[in-house]
């Protein structure tokens, strides 16, 4: 009973210190923006009923002006609008679907043969979730894809067939035989001509490769036809589609009771392999390390000049004797630093960046000026692993430079911008560091951003 009477009084006191940390302007600013969306919200509910009301009276007049003209384009247009065509839009609306989805197929195909920016996208996000991953979410997520195991696509596949069979639906159970048929003739195909890797070895042969997904291409297929079927042929056939329905409940459940454990051990969490050194770090090793950052969309960034070998603790206190500044740490208290007009660049926190999927291990921040324009150079550098020859893993920390302005729109906020038309030597702000060695050709980044050569310090 104690708690009954302790929790409601320390929950009070949390949130009563929160808010205690939100000053005014932060106060009514997060009032605006909430007034802002739900405005925003309602008008566009009122257009879209406007639009709605009009768009039969428009729907009508472009019918009756079709029926006037009496040649092909009016008899088009008119096939195409009259309320009583709905079947032949839908199977308008379906090709333009399906050749949008054709060429955007042809388009990613070519971009992942090519090892375009599609590739790293798909490298770094998956990086990224992997860092998000949890014992939960683990749960949860294999559960799922147990769920699309041929062994349960299977099973719904073949109770869906006999039920058309059963009921007389010939070509519907044809339709769905060449379906799935043509998926899996399509995805091995694929599989074979890109050769992108599974980033856990599970299968062989075609299957070994991920794209596209086997798995996730024939689930995706199977229930969207039957998904389709069920939506078109509302009635007997949903009704009878039940029975799919519950082969998915019953076999995907003792599929689930009678695998879990092993497909967990399986898809368990893998950590990043290290980068294998051809020869020791300081005597070229260095060139195998990545020169330019990779940020979520696959895109490169700013160059990396800084390779650390140490520790974050041992670089920040080599950076504070250095003249550079702690980057304030994110809360409540720090987004007030953004509702006022008057915040200095040392008083922002900085935004994290990501590198190949992964956040930035340290951010330091220098107050300066580059060309006369007053900010901030900002450091982020991310962890990486690598292994020289006949040595254990050692932590590298691969840091970039960019400078950065302060704007005050409105002369309300404060917000940190990247310059730009401007680039700074970065190698130079790295000089003063203890045991450096500077390497290799100078690196050209983006514009705002820092370039130079290749810091080695230890």
């Amino acid at each position: 009973m104690a708690a009954v009477h302790i929790l409601p009084g320390v929950s009070a006191g949390l949130a009563l210190t929160g808010l205690n940390a939100i000053s005014k302007r932060l106060a009514v600013f997060i009032g605006v923006l909430v007034v802002g969306t739900v405005l925003a919200m309602w008008l566009v509910k009122v257009i879209v009923r406007l639009g709605l009301r009009y768009l039969t009276r428009f729907q009508m007049e472009l019918v009756g002006w079709a029926n006037g003209r009496n040649d092909r384009i009016g008899y088009a247009i008119e096939r195409l609008a009259a309320p009583h065509h709905a079947d032949f839009r839908l199977f308008v609306v379906m090709n333009v679907i399906l050749t949008g989805a054709i060429i955007g197929c042809v388009a990613l195909v070519e971009d992942a043969i090519a090892k375009d920016a599609v590739v790293r996208f798909d490298q770094a996000f998956g990086q990224f979730l992997q860092s998000l991953r949890t014992a939960w979410s683990d749960i949860v997520m294999v559960n799922v894809t147990m769920l699309a195991d041929w062994f349960v696509t299977a099973a719904i596949a073949i109770v869906g067939c006999i039920v058309f069979l059963i009921n007389r639906r010939f070509r519907l159970a044809v339709g769905l035989l060449i379906a799935l048929a043509s998926t899996m003739i399509f995805v091995q195909g694929m599989e074979l001509l890109v050769h992108k890797q599974r980033p856990v070895d599970i299968y062989f042969g075609a299957d070994a490769f991920s794209f596209p997904s086997g798995q996730a291409t024939m689930t995706a297929t199977l229930y969207g036809v039957l998904g389709w079927i069920a939506f078109r042929g509302a009635g007997a056939t949903l009704g009878k589609l039940a029975a799919c329905a519950a082969t998915l409940l019953i076999v995907g459940s003792w599929h689930i009771e009678r695998g879990f454990g092993p497909t967990l051990s399986l898809y368990a969490p893998q950590t990043q392999p290290a980068v294998g050194l051809s020869k020791p770090w300081r005597d070229g090793g260095w060139q195998e390390l990545p020169t330019y950052r990779v940020d979520l969309a696959g895109e490169t960034e700013e160059p990396l000049l800084l390779q650390w070998r140490g520790s974050t603790n041992a670089l920040q206190d080599e950076l504070l004797k250095q003249g550079w500044l702690v980057e304030p740490a994110w809360s409540l208290a720090a987004l007030n630093a953004f509702v006022r007009p008057d915040t200095g660049p040392a008083g922002l926190p900085v935004v994290p960046m990501f590198n190949d999927g992964r956040r930035q291990a340290i951010a330091m921040i220098r107050v300066g000026d580059l060309a006369g324009e007053q900010g901030r150079f900002v450091l982020r550098a991310w962890s990486q692993d690598a292994r020289e020859p006949n040595e254990p893993n050692a932590e590298i920390l691969l840091g970039s430079i960019l400078f950065e302005r302060v704007d005050h729109p409105l002369r309300q906020l404060s917000v940190p911008i990247r310059t730009d038309h401007r680039t700074c030597n970065g190698d130079q702000l790295l000089s003063g560091l203890a045991n450096t060695l500077r390497v290799g050709e100078r690196l050209a980044g983006p514009e705002g951003t820092c370039g130079g050569q290749i810091v080695l310090a230890w």
